[in-house]
């Protein structure tokens, strides 16, 4: 899972992922490499893969801003670990009802296509405390940082003892895209974005 930045912006606290701010975006910081995720034991979390197939959106588009924007006249409670707890952020193809979380925030697990003992796969799990919460003032914006890729589910590859379905990485290429977030204390909300986005950020409107 991937790394994302965090920056104070004015009376706004730095959160340990994304960049929250109320105007123009700074120079990133470098993650402080203690905090990030142990993918170690992922061993096909790897690179994204080749998007030779999509000229239109190669692999120098990426990274993007996934941009999630306080619309509302009152604050909104997010969690403050926001790549371990708390909301989620998901994507699925506007013509598909799949929904797939993207790699810019962990999830609750991760069953690996290449990890199986005794027909079962070995998974990773995560499960975090998390009492403290920052208040997303109206106007301001909480960016986190996406490489392109989200998760699927396929079938394990061929031999393998293990049965159903293993994760696995996609990457996004060029089409129409619904964005949709949900937890703290707004509503979940959605929004249709096209992928390439001509200004490198998807802005993902939230309110109480």
């Amino acid at each position: 899972m991937l790394t994302v930045r965090a920056v104070a912006f004015g009376v706004l606290a730095a959160v340990g992922c994304g960049r929250v701010g109320l105007d123009a975006r700074p120079e990133p910081a470098l993650p402080d490499a203690a905090t990030l995720p142990d993918v170690a034991a992922l061993p096909d979390v790897a690179a994204p893969p080749d998007v030779a197939s999509a000229p239109d959106m190669p692999l120098s588009y990426w990274p993007i801003d996934l941009r999630i924007v306080n619309v509302g006249d009152k604050p909104v409670d997010l969690p403050n670990v926001a790549e371990t707890c708390g909301f989620e952020l998901t994507v699925r193809r506007a013509d598909s009802m799949e929904i797939h979380h993207v790699s810019a925030v962990v999830w609750d697990s991760w069953c690996s296509c290449t990890r199986c003992s005794a027909g079962r796969f070995l998974c990773e799990f995560t499960d975090p405390l998390c009492d403290q919460t920052m208040p997303l003032v109206p106007g301001a914006h909480l960016a986190l940082t996406w490489d392109g890729r989200f998760a699927t589910k396929v079938p394990p590859p061929d031999p393998s003892a293990c049965g159903g379905t293993c994760d696995t990485w996609e990457m996004a290429t060029p089409g129409v895209y619904v964005f949709q977030f949900a937890g703290g204390n707004a509503p979940s909300s959605e929004v249709e974005a096209v992928l390439p986005s001509p200004t490198g950020v998807v802005e993902i409107p939230i309110r109480r």
